[in-house]
């Protein structure tokens, strides 16, 4: 009799395990596929419609009291400069989308120009990333998602137009993802919206950038923000920022001087490690600063602090 119960549980339990065991390995492959999210021309086509050298997919309008809008998810051309239609089919183009590839985004490497209208309000993720894109122009306010120029190391300027102003950057309203910009080596400036926070990894590695301005409604500097920017040697600090994230400044060996914010309370672990060209801070008392702030600043004479 125990022997029988014994057997029929060490079979429900076998067979529990046939039924699970698939289900797990099914998801982890999803998560994998999702995670990824990269998929061939050849499967962007079978699933998605062409339009001229853009491959598109209808989706449901979220504004402007359209039923239907477009995102364009590749450009598959030869040409070197590019418009994006503002129409496909009497359906307005509202977002440009990428692929989760750092060096294959959602635009061929001829491309050096582009040109975006008015009515595209969203940069996907990685939407750029990788192409040889030299100029982009966009209007309006406009939400860029992770990544979306990461790797554009031919990429010089970004403008974009809106209302009664026009700026070599980000119009105001305009929010943003992480690592937009990473390894944008031939960057120089950026105008920054005025947002509250500059996400982790947003400039890493834009060597060529001599020169970045925080306005007045920043509160925080992500981690790894403007990590190696090597060339950068001025920095206009928002006198509202409160903390500035670990490796935010690592690796700008071009800084001599800097002044911290007034209202800065936490300056995190390896915040400016080897800027090895650091000679003189300033920054306000009681600031709960990291021992390793400053790790590997080399020509750092001292820390001079003053009053708020």
């Amino acid at each position: 009799m125990k022997k029988n119960i014994i057997i029929k549980i060490l079979t429900s339990i076998a067979i529990l395990f046939m039924i699970i065991i698939p289900i797990i390995i099914a998801e982890t492959m999803e998560q994998k596929k999702d995670k990824t999210g990269i998929r061939t021309v050849e499967e962007l086509l079978r699933d998605y419609e062409v339009y001229g050298d853009f491959i598109y997919e209808v989706v449901p309008a979220i504004e402007n009291g359209y039923d239907q809008a477009v995102v364009i998810h590749k450009y598959i051309g030869t040409a070197t400069e590019i418009e994006i239609p503002e129409e496909i089919n009497g359906m307005k183009v509202i977002k440009i989308q990428g692929q989760a590839d750092l060096e294959n985004g959602g635009f061929a490497k001829s491309v050096k120009r582009v040109y975006l209208p008015d009515c595209v309000r969203y940069i996907g993720a990685y939407a750029f990333a990788g192409s040889n894109v030299e100029y982009v122009h966009m209007y309006g306010s406009t939400i860029i998602g992770d990544y979306a120029f990461a790797n554009c190391r031919n990429l010089e300027t970004v403008d974009e137009a809106g209302g009664n102003f026009y700026s070599r950057g980000l119009a105001r309203g305009t929010k943003v993802g992480e690592g937009v910009f990473f390894n944008c080596v031939s960057l120089e400036y950026v105008e920054l919206p005025e947002l509250e926070y500059l996400p982790e990894r947003f400039f890493e590695g834009c060597k060529s950038m001599s020169t970045v301005r925080f306005w007045d409604s920043f509160y925080a500097i992500g981690e790894g923000a403007l990590r190696g920017c090597s060339g950068l040697t001025d920095i206009e600090f928002s006198p509202n920022i409160t903390t500035i994230d670990k490796d935010a400044f690592e690796g700008c060996s071009s800084l001599q001087d800097v002044e911290l914010p007034a209202n800065l309370k936490k300056l995190e672990n390896n915040a400016f490690k080897n800027c090895t060209s650091l000679i003189n801070v300033w920054m306000p008392k009681n600031v709960d600063m990291d021992k390793e702030a400053f790790y590997g600043c080399t020509a750092l004479r001292e820390v001079q602090y003053y009053d708020k």
